[in-house]
């Protein structure tokens, strides 16, 4: 003979399901938050990469950035009062507004050896988290010109 679940005990499995679903979501929430800002920075990682690499190209000028050089967020990389961005070789302003619009930077050269001329190239990069804030890093490296 079968036996049918009585109304008691249904109530009693959807409650404890209610219970255990309200338990794990934030979890859940804050596991999906924060691999959205791990994919945020490793997109800033690699606009920061982006300058080491146009240095490394020489498409940028050592020179230019011996007092650190601020660019703010929706910085127009396109409409560069000093031209800095307009290299052969470098991508078009509009695509590194595309690129880099979304961070801040602060970049640094310092020379470092002259026979043979090595710059650190230093740039701090700042991002805004889907948390809410701003996060933040520095990329360091030699480059030999």
């Amino acid at each position: 003979m079968k036996k049918a679940l009585s109304i008691i005990e249904v109530m009693f499995a959807l409650t404890l399901v209610a219970v255990i679903m309200a338990a794990t979501s934030p979890v859940l929430l804050g596991a999906m938050q924060s691999n959205g800002d791990s994919r945020i920075r490793a997109q800033s990682v690699s606009a920061a990469e982006g300058w080491h690499d146009r240095f490394r190209a020489s498409t940028l000028d050592f020179n230019l950035f011996t007092e650190s050089v601020n660019y703010d967020y929706g910085y127009d990389y396109a409409n560069d009062p000093d031209d800095t961005f307009i290299a052969a070789g470098d991508p078009t302003p509009e695509a590194l507004n595309r690129e880099w619009q979304d961070y801040k930077f602060i970049v640094t050269t310092t020379k470092v050896e002259t026979s043979p001329i090595i710059w650190k190239v230093n740039v701090q990069t700042v991002y805004k988290r889907k948390q809410g804030g701003e996060g933040s890093f520095e990329l360091s490296t030699l480059i030999t010109q």
